[in-house]
């Protein structure tokens, strides 16, 4: 189970992206995130796999804090529809 609490996420300390979002995804169901075009659906995902740091609001997996936790990641995935890649890199990079 994943527990989001009043997660907040700015852009640039200005934008503000998410604003207190509470939620709990319960174990054994599927998901979807609609919404419109920059409402936060991405910013959202981002945030629960860890790809952005959260600096006000937890998220929780069964109960505990996912700051620091090693194994939380084995657990959630996130599968986005556009890959963002650099050009410039290397498959090796």
């Amino acid at each position: 189970m994943i527990t989001i609490q009043n997660l907040h996420k700015t852009y640039s300390g200005k934008h503000c992206v998410l604003d207190g979002i509470t939620f709990t995804f319960e174990n054994s169901h599927i998901y979807g995130l609609t919404g419109p075009n920059g409402c936060g659906k991405t910013t959202l995902m981002r945030c629960i796999t860890k790809l952005y740091p959260i600096k006000r609001g937890t998220v929780f997996y069964n109960g505990r804090c996912i700051v620091g936790d090693g194994e939380y990641l084995t657990h959630v995935g996130y599968l986005p529809q556009k890959f963002g890649l650099f050009k410039d890199l290397k498959v090796r990079e």
